[in-house]
């Protein structure tokens, strides 16, 4: 993405040009500093309402799409820059919404009551080949 000549490398103008690495990197430590603040996840198999709570940042009761994104994200130990894998979470993610989300938010008491938790421990399996546990 940022290796606009295609040259196997990230020269001096391609890291410091708009819509660069650097601007990228600057984009992504908040979310870093977030993260680390908010701790490891507890595990979503187990403990599913702690998972979500976790998540729910603003503690309003409901997940948007990019709260559930990131923490499929961290819990399948995928990147941004891995689009292909990015892409598969979403995909995932868009299914669980049309059947479960009102008003385009994923409401606690649905998420605990359809056992949601479960649906999104399948999603982490498919994109990790099933070769690492769901507990982010």
């Amino acid at each position: 993405q940022w290796d606009t000549a295609h040259d196997d490398r990230i020269s001096e103008r391609e890291f410091f040009d708009r819509g660069g690495l650097l601007e990228w990197v600057r984009r992504h430590q908040h979310d870093l500093r977030q993260a680390q603040a908010r701790g490891a996840a507890p595990s979503l198999a187990e403990e599913p309402e702690r998972w979500f709570r976790h998540w729910d940042a603003a503690k309003r009761g409901r997940l948007r799409r990019g709260e559930v994104l990131r923490a499929l994200c961290e819990a399948a130990r995928v990147s941004s820059l891995e689009p292909k894998r990015v892409k598969r979470l979403k995909e995932g993610i868009d299914g669980i919404w049309a059947r479960h989300a009102v008003d385009e938010l994923l409401h606690r008491d649905r998420f605990l009551r359809a056992k949601v938790s479960e649906e999104l421990e399948a999603i982490i399996k498919e994109v990790t080949g099933g070769s690492k546990p769901g507990s982010g």
